[in-house]
């Protein structure tokens, strides 16, 4: 009998459900259920938005990147996504170059850009929340991965 597959050791085997002829299988990160076949699970767990960068790299590989357009949408129906996905594509095509950049923030750098970020949200007279939406986290993070946004709670407590 061959060896089991690793990607097992992210899903638990439901077997048969009621209303699916193949066996079921559910993500341990999301719950989100699959047909219970290695690549359906596979290419679920590639995209699982709530599955960790060190799990994704444990199975993947330590060169594994997640693409976080598909993490953030992979709830949403495969035509929604196509158009999601080639909106992005020619940004998604240039950053292929550099594949082992490592990004770092001083402290004071941290501190700087979140002072930087303050000035802004004040000077144009945005919500103070900005820093919440998901949106606003997936494009600081494609610009400068290593810099951590203020939470709310930490940026009401600094202007106060």
């Amino acid at each position: 009998m061959p060896p089991a597959n690793p990607i097992w050791a992210h899903f638990n085997k439901l077997g048969h459900v009621a209303g699916f002829q193949q066996a079921r299988a559910q993500c341990k990160y999301c719950n989100y259920e699959v047909n219970a076949a290695v690549k359906k699970c596979i290419a679920h767990f590639k995209t699982c938005s709530k599955a960790s960068i060190m799990a994704l790299q444990g199975f993947f590989g330590p060169d594994f990147q997640p693409n976080t357009i598909q993490r953030n949408n992979f709830h949403l129906s495969t035509e929604q996504n196509n158009i999601t996905t080639a909106v992005t594509r020619p940004i998604l095509q240039s950053q292929t170059s550099i594949n082992n950049f490592v990004d770092r923030i001083s402290s004071a750098e941290q501190d700087e850009c979140e002072l930087l970020f303050a000035q802004a949200i004040y000077q144009c007279e945005l919500f103070l929340s900005l820093s919440e939406l998901e949106p606003i986290k997936i494009l600081f993070q494609k610009l400068r991965p290593c810099f951590k946004l203020p939470s709310l709670k930490n940026f009401i407590n600094n202007i106060t």
